[in-house]
């Protein structure tokens, strides 16, 4: 980070979702991780080497495959991820390369909902479908 002019992580503030309920003590625990910890040293190193930090929408950043367009293609088990082309990779490090990636995407935003973002992933990824069963004709 010494060299890093801006640095891309995943915005973690969101809670985890409504919908699902793990019992009070519980969700409570899952909300107040040390997310907020990370977030803060995060801060304080990046003021102090003059770099920017640019937060990211963190949705299916770990279900997309990396090295294909980040389209959701791929499966992730465990730490491994399953590459569409058959491959496999440390899942932490196919996750770090979509946050990267998701950090010049256009189409979605920091604020774009989980629902639309997958809507999104889904067109892109029966898109790319579509080419290559075309191109193999």
């Amino acid at each position: 980070m010494d060299k890093a002019k801006v640095v891309v992580c995943e915005d973690l503030k969101e809670n985890f979702s409504k919908n699902t309920s793990y019992g009070k003590n519980t969700n409570r625990r899952l909300n107040s991780w040390v997310k907020g910890l990370i977030a803060a040293a995060l801060k304080n190193v990046i003021a102090c080497r003059g770099s920017a930090l640019h937060l990211v929408n963190p949705a299916y950043t770990s279900q997309c495959d990396s090295f294909c367009n980040n389209l959701l293609l791929g499966r992730r088990k465990s730490n491994t991820f399953y590459l569409f082309n058959g491959g496999t990779i440390q899942a932490d490090y196919n996750a770090a390369r979509n946050i990267l990636a998701r950090y010049f995407d256009k189409e979605i935003k920091r604020n774009t909902p989980f629902n639309a973002v997958k809507e999104i992933l889904l067109k892109r990824t029966d898109s790319y479908r579509l080419t290559t069963v075309q191109a193999r004709l």
